[in-house]
């Protein structure tokens, strides 16, 4: 009798090696799609110590070095005594100019949004951020970044020999760790705060503590509130308790027992009670903002979907507003509307999906009009320097790009009546000044010098004089102490800067002036909401022109939200409406009856967070006290930078061993993932050891792979042996010396894959790279038979044997290639929605095997119909190989049944049970793919509102077909293959799973299957 069983079996575990395309998107292969991060500038780091701190700058960041060092050993003066904590080890502070410059940092893998004004990584718990232009918001960001290095440090060990181990903070909830960050940093005193409260509030819209996870809940207004109450019920001290005990806990509900004897729900009903406390009596004494003017975009639709509509830009005759608008939750782009009617004129060239655009400065920055309503000016940032672009309102085309690359960053420009000048701030070296380009020259100059912020400049109508936003008026530069934002008035000709009538202790932003020059409109929270106010500029009196519930903002406390414009002085702004931000327009005979301030005085109280009775004052005490903590000369001494990679993350090392009637086996293994503190450098060593019976060598896997990403050319090398082995088992009955035997025969083989691969890629920009690789592959196929016989009778052993085995020829190839792609895809949840993206590719290969591999994949992504969320998607690509050994039997042939290709046809058929399988494998092959996606969920979705799993629906149809060259697919010699069906894809955890129910039309049975997979839509 004799029974045989081979199967394949992977004996060494190979999942390891998917760490590399997890965490190290090293391009030796290339990224397949994947918009580039381009590294514009060099960054010659060096590092200033400071008792704590080790500061990284570079040339453009060294005037503030002694600036920022003061700030951070303050920052750390502070947090020390509230979170009763020292750090446990020195704290990286990278500090860049610019945002644009941040932006192309290497400290994070993922590319950095417009809204990111710092980030703080657990990994080697190092602070980055740029400088912002202004003290206040630098010093903001700085202390709330600080505040997570000591929520890491801890919560975690840094150090440990053993490997990284991510801080207990990182699995808090987002809005406990943001939100104790934001009120330890700002302490109780804040009108955007208290904007998303009274929104909430006045809609009923209070989130459960169990319910504050959920993405329609900002976490950093809602986690605010939340920890300033904490603070003010039960003092200061208690917020960063709460965060101990949260860890340890690893329970909310549990923690908020142990600390303050309440469950979760009574704590968030006594939460809600204090908010309804404060605020309903501020909002019925004031009103809507549909009261104060005419509604032209809302901030939620009568479906509940969110939009934000900001950067208000009316045209000098008051009849166009141009404005910045949120399509479809994925991008900003351009819109402009007729006042009178309310209806979109236009949407300008989508500048979301421009490859020369990386940056509208949306947070920031509005535009501006020419003087004869004809050409629109707004800033940018084009491949990685500022500038100023100039629309044709007619047309839609830009007509002309002013770059600025001496300067950092450009905001808010404003074109004089005159139509000679644009007005507009520019950043550089860290601060913000007024500049002044002239349309005629072609030239540029500078205004102002100085360490003040210089921020939305506006124009007289005689253009004669600039009003501004400064806070030199109120600030304290030898105890940096940054004071509020209030507005000056720059005089042209003599130079001279004066302040208009001011508001002590409150802000006054965005000024706009009335059409006779004698008045000034302006945004402040001088009663604790930020509102319209007008100033007579001769006689100094102050009128309050609106009263609105929320308030009249944009996305921070400082964007622009006002214009004014036309003979009539019409009034564009936008508000916080509903938890978005909508436009409205009014004039000054249409508003709610003024009233004049007779008094200059400031109700700071309704800015305030409850409790107003506070039990600890400990945050604002020292948010008051500037001199407290700072140190005249905080630096020690000076360094050059030197990378030095060190360990990010270690894997569990894992070490076993087992012994049984096959032998004995050990093995064991661990992935080392390095980068040095800049991340100019990125190392991922990888190895898996499997020894058994006396065979070490060919059972090892192991992977070195190197990234340095210092220039703007990206260059990687990656050295490897991976080993894929199968197992057999045979056993016959024969004889041995006359004996009867049980003859016992193992069969083991060895596919082993040495590969030395070098690539380099090159940046064109954030949509556009050039790939280059060369790289040898060396493929060796062994076997081995190891034969056992045992006596019938006693189980003695007869007899043993090794026995070699010829498997295949090893093969020897060498690969070159060279690849462009393109990208400008914009991402939905589950699949790309807008945009286009294409690879086109030709790898050389050499050798063993020669051969000219072709690849063309082009793929498209529109939304007819935006305002329901409906998005087509089309793909078409070519994959073949050319050449003597294209249809060599030692490769496998290009297969097009797979999920990611045309679906439905992944079972295992013979070509017996399903003939078409002949024109689905070949050399050569081509596939299409057209799909109709819908959002199931989210405020686009059928199930509405802001439902927290996203899932969208798709209806596609897949065809394709394979050849080889002695066949013709245009020649009809191949037919195509299809199928069509309906799949649903949702996002978990940043993975895209996939299910689709499919019918194939070219199998058999053409019967209706389901299919799985683990992929986002093409």
């Amino acid at each position: 009798m004799t029974t045989c069983s081979l199967g394949r079996n992977t004996i060494l575990r190979i999942t390891w090696i998917l760490v590399l395309f997890l965490l190290f998107p090293v391009y030796l292969e290339a990224q397949y799609f994947g918009k580039n991060k381009v590294r514009y500038q060099d960054f010659d780091f060096r590092i200033r110590e400071t008792e704590h701190f080790d500061i990284y700058y570079y040339d453009d960041t060294e005037a503030s070095v002694e600036l920022i060092a003061k700030l951070a050993e303050r920052w750390y003066d502070r947090l020390s005594d509230v979170m009763d904590h020292e750090l446990g080890a020195r704290q990286p502070l990278i500090i860049y100019a610019t945002h644009t410059h941040f932006r192309q940092t290497n400290t994070t893998m993922g590319h950095i949004g417009e809204g990111t004004g710092g980030f703080t990584e657990a990994l080697k718990n190092r602070v980055v951020l740029p400088m912002t232009g202004n003290l206040a918001d630098f010093d903001h960001v700085l202390g709330h970044e600080l505040i997570h290095a000591f929520q890491f440090d801890m919560t975690g060990r840094r150090g440990d020999p053993e490997g990284t181990r991510i801080p207990g903070a990182t699995r808090l909830p987002l809005w406990l760790v943001e939100g104790m960050a934001e009120y330890l940093s700002l302490g109780p005193d804040s009108s955007l705060t208290s904007m998303w409260m009274r929104d909430a509030v006045q809609r009923d819209d209070l989130p459960a503590l169990r319910r504050l996870n959920h993405p329609r809940f900002n976490p950093y207004r809602y986690g605010h509130a939340l920890m300033a109450y904490i603070g003010g019920r039960w003092g200061d001290d208690a917020v960063t308790e709460f965060m101990r005990t949260a860890v340890r806990s690893g329970n909310l509900n549990q923690a908020t027992q142990n600390m303050f004897d309440l469950s979760a729900e009574e704590f968030s009903e006594q939460w809600h009670e204090a908010l309804r406390s404060r605020y309903r009596p501020l909002i019925e004494a004031s009103a809507p903002a549909d009261t104060h003017g005419r509604q032209l975009r809302p901030g939620r639709d009568d479906r509940g979907r969110r939009s934000a509509n900001v950067a208000p830009a009316l045209s000098p005759d008051g009849q166009r507003l141009v404005y910045l608008s949120e399509r479809q939750g994925v991008a900003m782009e351009l819109f402009m509307m007729d006042v009178e009617s309310g209806e979109v004129i236009r949407r300008f060239s989508e500048f979301a999906l421009d490859p020369h655009f990386e940056s509208l400065q949306f947070v920031s920055s509005a535009g501006s009009w020419s003087p004869d309503n004809r050409h629109f000016v707004f800033a940018a940032v084009l491949q990685g320097v500022p500038a100023l672009t100039i629309l044709d309102t007619e047309t839609g085309r830009v007509v002309d790009r002013i770059r600025f690359p001496e300067l950092g960053e450009v905001y808010n420009p404003a074109w004089s009546p005159d139509g000679r000048h644009i007005a507009f701030s520019g950043q550089d070296r860290g601060f913000t000044d007024l500049y002044l380009y002239d349309t005629e020259q072609e030239n540029h100059e500078r205004l102002t010098e100085d360490r003040y912020s210089a921020l939305q400049p506006a124009w007289s109508p005689d253009s004669g004089t600039i009003a501004y936003v400064t806070d030199r008026f109120s600030s304290d530069p030898d105890l940096l102490f940054a004071g509020v934002h209030q507005i000056a008035l720059l005089n042209l000709e003599s130079q001279a800067i004066r302040e208009i009538p001011q508001v002590p202790g409150s802000k006054q932003i965005n000024p706009q002036w009335s059409a006779d020059g004698a008045n000034l409109y302006y945004l402040s929270d001088s009663r604790g909401t930020s509102n319209l106010y007008r100033v007579d500029l001769a006689s100094g009196a102050t009128e309050a022109l609106s009263n609105v519930h929320t308030g009249i903002s944009g996305f921070t406390g400082l964007s622009p939200a006002l214009s004014v414009a036309g003979p009539d002085d019409t009034i564009a702004f936008s508000a916080f409406d509903a938890g978005g931000f909508g436009l409205f327009v009014t004039d000054p005979g249409s508003l709610p009856e003024s009233s004049v301030l007779s008094e200059l005085t400031v109700a700071t109280e309704d800015r305030l967070l409850p409790p107003l009775e506070r039990t600890d004052q400990k945050v604002a005490e020292f948010l008051a006290e500037p001199a407290r903590g700072l140190i005249a000369d905080p630096v020690r001494r000076e360094r050059d930078y030197r990378a030095r990679p060190t360990p990010d993350f270690i894997s569990q090392v894992h070490i076993g061993a087992a012994a049984g009637a096959g032998g004995t086996a050990a093995g064991g293994g661990a992935t080392v993932y390095w980068t040095d503190m800049l991340g100019d450098h990125h190392l991922l060593t990888q190895l898996e050891l499997h020894y058994q019976e006396g065979e070490l060598v060919r059972n090892t896997a192991a992977s070195v792979t190197y990234e340095n990403r210092s220039q703007r050319f990206n260059w990687g090398v990656n050295v490897s042996q991976i080993p894929f082995i199968s197992a057999g088992f045979r056993q016959t009955l024969g004889e041995v010396d006359g004996e009867s035997a049980v003859i016992q025969q193992a069969l083991r083989y060895w596919e082993v894959n040495r590969n030395v691969t070098g690539s380099i890629f090159y940046p064109l920009s954030q949509a556009t790279r050039l790939e280059t690789s060369l790289g040898y592959r060396y493929i060796g196929f062994d076997g081995e038979q190891r034969t056992r016989a045992f006596s019938a009778s006693t189980g003695r052993l007869l007899a043993q044997s090794r026995e070699e085995l010829t498997v295949a020829p090893s093969l020897d190839l060498f690969r070159a290639g060279v690849a462009h792609v393109f990208d400008t895809a914009l991402f939905g949840a589950t699949s790309p929605m807008l945009g286009q993206r294409s690879r086109l590719q030709l790898t050389a290969v050499g050798g063993d095997l020669r051969f000219t591999e072709a690849l063309a994949d082009y793929r498209a992504y529109w939304m007819p119909f935006e305002d329901y969320g409906l998005s087509l998607a089309g793909r078409a690509m070519h994959l073949g190989r050319y050449g003597g050994d294209a249809e060599s039997p030692r490769q496998r042939p290009l297969f097009i049944g797979s999920p990611s290709m045309v679906r439905g046809y992944d079972q295992g058929f013979s070509l017996a049970e399903e003939p078409v399988l002949a024109s689905m494998q070949g050399s050569r092959m081509a596939v299409a793919n057209l799909e109709a996606r819908y959002p199931l969920t989210g405020s686009r979705g059928l199930v509405g509102g802001d439902f927290t799993w996203p899932a969208d629906l798709a209806l596609f149809y897949d065809t394709g077909t394979a050849w080889n060259s002695g066949t013709s697919f245009l020649g009809a010699d191949r037919s195509l293959v299809s199928s069509y069906g309906l799949s649903l894809r949702t996002n978990l955890a940043g993975m895209v799973f996939q299910f689709s129910y499919v019918r194939p039309l070219d199998t058999v049975d053409r019967d209706w299957r389901f299919q799985f997979t683990i992929q986002p839509g093409f």
